[in-house]
C-alpha cells in the first residue's frame, strides 16, 4: 500500500512524463514541417528554373508550376497532422493510465492522517491532534 508522498511522486513522474512526450511530438512535428517546406521549396526553384529557362528559349513551354505542387504540399503537411495527433494522443492515453494507477491504488492506513499533520501546518491546517490541544490548554 503506497503512502501520499509515494503517490505525488508517482502523479509528479506521470506530469513529467507527459510533458517530455509533448515536447518530443513538437520536435518531431517541427522536424517534419522543415523537410516538407524544404521539399516544397526545392519543387517550387525548380519549376521556377524551368520557367526561366523556358522564357529565354521561346521553343520550350516547361515552366508552367503544376498544380500537383500546393496538393502534394498540403498532403504532406496532412500527414505531419496526423503524426502529432498520433503522439498527443498516445502521451494522453499514458498519463491518464498512470493517473488511474496512482487513483485506484488503496491508501496504506493511517498514512493520510500522518500525511495531513505535516502538511497541514504549511496552508494554515490544524493538524488531527491540535483541537484537543487547545481545548485541554483553554481549561
Amino acid at each position: 500500500m503506497p503512502y501520499p508522498v509515494d503517490q505525488l511522486a508517482a502523479l509528479a513522474k506521470a506530469n513529467v512524463g507527459l510533458m517530455l512526450k509533448l515536447a518530443e511530438v513538437a520536435r518531431k512535428g517541427g522536424e517534419e514541417s522543415l523537410e516538407v517546406g524544404n521539399r516544397a521549396a526545392g519543387r517550387f526553384a525548380e519549376e521556377a528554373r524551368a520557367s526561366i529557362a523556358g522564357a529565354t528559349d521561346k521553343t520550350s513551354d516547361a515552366g508552367a508550376v503544376s498544380p500537383a505542387g500546393p496538393r502534394a504540399l498540403f498532403e504532406d503537411m496532412a500527414t505531419v497532422r496526423e503524426h502529432m495527433i498520433a503522439g498527443t494522443r498516445s502521451a494522453f492515453e499514458e498519463w491518464q493510465q498512470a493517473w488511474q494507477a496512482v487513483a485506484s491504488a488503496p491508501t496504506a492506513p493511517g498514512a493520510l492522517d500522518a500525511f495531513a499533520a505535516i502538511v497541514g501546518p504549511w496552508f494554515g491546517q490544524k493538524s488531527p491532534g491540535d483541537g484537543e490541544k487547545q481545548a485541554t490548554s483553554d481549561k
